[in-house]
């Protein structure tokens, strides 16, 4: 019996994945078994695998901070896709082996209902305005129970921002004393619950189901202070150790192709990654991706940072 292992933190875009991979090989039969949780969870699920000298998943899909910890961990192993060629240089690791599955921006969320568009933030700098505290809400940052998009995005701000204004940020930052929520969908629907009024860092894949599916009064808006930032949500990659490395390959290629990619738009708030499947893209040219390899290698270091000034 033919079988394909895959473990995740996207549960809904891996039942769509699964559908799309059978009618892709509609002659061939094969059991997809699966192991869902939160990122860090799949991240130490992969790990005591690899450790205890058993098999893994054959892929992995999840955010991409989440993927670069597996590529530092050693936990991945190297494929040369068929479908690189049709990718920016940046969006995949042949040594990962990984490649960006869907894309999404990450900027902050505000309710509607209690924030008008003209009063919103239009900088980072503004959202620590005295005028949002006890209104302000964080994605979780140095804890990370569930996630690490939190410190993730405040690592790459360090780069991004330079050390004199990022000092000042987090500074104020911590100063305001943010709610913060475990995952950024328990953060969107807070906010669209009113219990937060504004909140970051925040992506458009993660505020899509309660804006589009619950109708909650929550948007997302890109700060202008900072590069338009955008990430992996998801991220695919091979796993070291899995059993099944010929389907592993043609589940990989699959995420890639343009017959999949195709519906990655329909996925909520999600972006195909492969180049001309939407026009016009609402990406923008110079927008910068994150996070990178360096971005990842640094983590460890902004937790303890992060931790002094913000615990």
């Amino acid at each position: 019996m033919t079988e394909l292992v895959v473990y995740t933190s996207f549960s809904f875009i891996l039942d769509t994945f699964d559908v799309s991979l059978r009618a892709e090989y509609a002659d061939e039969h094969f059991h997809l078994i699966t192991f869902r949780d939160h990122p860090k969870v799949v991240f130490e699920r992969i790990q005591n695998d690899i450790k205890s000298g058993n098999h893994s998943a054959d892929i992995v899909i999840g955010p991409h901070w989440m993927i670069l910890n597996l590529q530092l961990a050693g936990l991945l192993k190297p494929y040369d896709s068929p479908e690189y060629d049709a990718y920016p240089k940046e969006f995949f690791n042949p040594k990962g082996a990984w490649c960006a599955m869907a894309l999404s921006p990450v900027g902050m969320a505000y309710n509607t209902d209690l924030i008008s568009e003209s009063e919103a933030p239009d900088t980072l700098t503004d959202t620590v305005d005295e005028k949002w505290r006890g209104k302000l809400a964080a994605h979780e940052i140095v804890d990370n129970k569930e996630g690490q998009m939190g410190l993730t995005y405040l690592t790459a701000l360090n780069r991004i921002m330079g050390e004199k204004r990022w000092n000042d940020f987090v500074g104020r930052l911590a100063d305001m004393k943010p709610t913060t929520y475990e995952c950024m969908p328990e953060m969107a629907l807070n906010i669209g619950l009113g219990n937060s009024q504004l909140g970051l860092p925040a992506t458009v894949a993660c505020i899509s189901y309660y804006l589009d599916i619950q109708g909650r009064p929550v948007t997302h808006k890109m700060p202008t202070d900072i590069p338009f930032l955008t990430t992996f949500a998801p991220t695919i990659a091979l796993v070291a150790n899995g059993e099944n490395p010929e389907w592993a390959e043609k589940g990989f290629d699959f995420a890639l192709s343009e017959e999949w990619q195709s519906r990655v738009e329909g996925l909520g708030g999600k972006i195909p990654t492969r180049p001309g499947l939407i026009d016009p893209n609402p990406i923008p040219e110079d927008a910068e991706y994150f996070p990178t390899l360096d971005d990842a290698v640094n983590i460890p270091k902004f937790r303890e940072i992060l931790r002094s000034k913000l615990v």
